[in-house]
């Protein structure tokens, strides 16, 4: 969320230290050849997503991160999905706040996916990691949040640890 992570963080604050968490975040790995970025309910600049759908908070951090890897490091930012084979594993990346994520998982990878490869469906937005399904042709995932909640998120239940996850095709 915009508001509420630490004291003194929100607003342009806010943005900015989001921008150099990632940006300090990506520089810590060695091989970044791509960034994915998909926009979330929090990530608006409005209270209201009736003015603000597309995220246009993440849009600007992931326009600045494009701006600060120009040659080394692609960002692709989609504000809805985003599908994309690598290392023959067909990801498909959604935030997971948007009515498609409550679609059969075949549904979703027949209109966005590959049905030909293995899929792997990432989302967030429940601030917690978990398999949701685990079949031999696909894998559903909620992934970790890289930031902690606050405590809004904390007292409805949303309360773990921060993280990332490395995928390997074995």
């Amino acid at each position: 969320s915009w508001k509420g992570i630490q004291k003194g963080f929100y607003g342009a604050n806010l943005v900015i230290e989001c921008y150099k968490t990632i940006v300090r975040f990506v520089n810590s790995i060695a091989n970044v050849k791509k960034i994915y970025a998909i926009p979330g309910n929090h990530d608006r600049a409005t209270d209201r997503k009736e003015i603000d759908s597309e995220g246009f908070v993440a849009k600007i951090i992931f326009e600045l991160i494009r701006q600060s890897f120009k040659n080394e490091i692609d960002v692709e930012y989609d504000d809805r999905v985003i599908s994309t084979t690598v290392d023959n594993i067909n990801y498909i990346m959604t935030h997971g706040h948007l009515k498609m994520t409550d679609i059969n998982p075949a549904e979703l990878i027949l209109e966005y996916g590959n049905p030909f490869r293995y899929n792997l469906l990432l989302s967030g937005h429940w601030h917690e990691r978990r398999i949701k399904k685990d079949t031999k042709n696909f894998r559903q995932l909620t992934c970790p949040s890289l930031f902690p909640g606050n405590n809004y998120s904390v007292n409805l239940g949303y309360s773990s640890q921060p993280g990332f996850i490395i995928v390997e095709n074995n």
